[in-house]
């Protein structure tokens, strides 16, 4: 046989032993791994292999690492020849890649980040009726906090009072006027805790006798949401308006005013909560937004240099300041919390009632949820 046939009958030989005999990655290249800040031999046997107790043997495979458990980043290690790997490293991420859940019902928005509706209060348009005060705590204590025991007083008439109660602790504020019209608003509740009634306690003395009070009672604080003292107030507790509203279309024109506010602030901003001149009887309810604005009026261009006492005025479009969310509607006001402001405003700001067919800009930079 010439030289050149034995070197051809030689390569066949080898490849058809390399095809039956061995697997296509012993005569391929051999895989390998690039080492990444934070790999161990551990990981990367879990990785491939789903068995991290095959490290041992890896290492022997690399024997140029000195500490198995401080590999070097950029460092590239072969891989084992007779052990079956799983999925590539992309297929096996994408398997393990978290699903999406997709909310439930229908989509609103969550105003949790903005405020706390357990603490919203109201602006009611009439004297807002008290049933109470706290007027001691079991440790004589003058500031108080959750789960501390404390002694309301009854004082309204005919109020009945049964153990399980609760009762929202609050403040009343002076009488609100419209800032604008000047008529008599209400009194704006500021929601401060709550407390569940314990049991009746207390005793008076009467000739010589003790005699039990009919009107004291020990409760529990079950939550503080700010600074509370003896001789705060408390009325019967209403449950509060979920966080996750569903925006809705007013459809229709409707003007009114911020009146009021709840921490009785003068300038208001993004996320602070106020209080509207509108209510049921105007058809608002909670989900409807509402622009704040300032109105633009400037000299009329075509009088300037005319001697006149007072120039004609020229009405520009309104100023868009803020955007507002109902979160809750009594009769004839409402409670809102600031979206978001281009700018602070003041307590008596006009706002108008928005309308839309597409869901406005506003709503899409804040946390979905989903509507019960």
């Amino acid at each position: 046989m010439t030289n050149k046939y034995r070197f051809f009958f030689t390569v066949l030989v080898l490849l058809l032993t390399c095809s039956l005999v061995h697997s296509p990655r012993t005569c391929a290249q051999p895989l390998t791994h690039v080492v990444q800040k934070g790999d161990t031999l551990w990981d990367i046997c879990e990785l491939y292999y789903g068995d991290p107790n095959l490290w041992p043997e890896l290492w022997e495979m690399n024997q140029f690492v000195t500490n198995p458990h401080l590999l070097e980043p950029g460092d590239v290690l072969t891989l084992l020849e007779n052990v079956p790997t799983l999925k590539t490293k992309e297929e096996k991420f994408a398997v393990q890649k978290p699903k999406v859940l997709e909310p439930e019902g229908p989509v609103g928005i969550d105003v949790s980040g903005l405020t706390n509706t357990d603490t919203l209060g109201y602006l009611s348009d009439v004297e807002a009726e008290l049933w109470g005060n706290l007027f001691a705590s079991e440790d004589d204590r003058m500031l108080l906090s959750p789960g501390d025991k404390v002694y309301v007083r009854i004082t309204k008439q005919g109020a009945r009072v049964e153990p399980g109660d609760e009762f929202s602790i609050c403040q009343r504020s002076p009488l609100i006027k419209h800032p604008i019209t000047g008529e008599e608003m209400g009194y704006v509740l500021t929601v401060r805790g709550r407390l569940v009634i314990e049991e009746p306690v207390g005793h008076t003395v009467e000739e010589g006798k003790l005699i039990p009070k009919k009107n004291t009672y020990k409760a529990t604080l079950l939550s503080c949401f700010k600074t509370l003292s003896v001789g705060d107030s408390i009325v019967p507790y209403e449950p509060v308006s979920s966080p996750c509203v569903l925006p809705q279309s007013m459809n229709r024109s409707l003007v009114g005013h911020v009146v009021a506010t709840q921490d009785e602030t003068s300038i208001l901003a993004t996320s602070a909560v106020v209080y509207i001149d509108c209510g049921l009887d105007k058809g608002v309810q909670k989900g409807h937004l509402f622009q704040v604005i300032r109105e633009h009026v400037v000299p009329d261009p075509d009088t300037k240099g005319f001697r006149l006492t007072k120039r004609p005025e020229l009405i520009l479009p309104d100023i868009h300041l803020a955007t507002i969310l109902v979160l809750e509607s009594r009769k004839k006001t409402a409670t809102a919390v600031v979206l978001s402001s281009e700018e602070d405003f003041p307590v008596g700001s006009p706002i108008n009632a928005l309308s839309w067919s597409g869901e406005p800009d506003i709503l899409s930079k804040i946390a979905t949820c989903s509507v019960e």
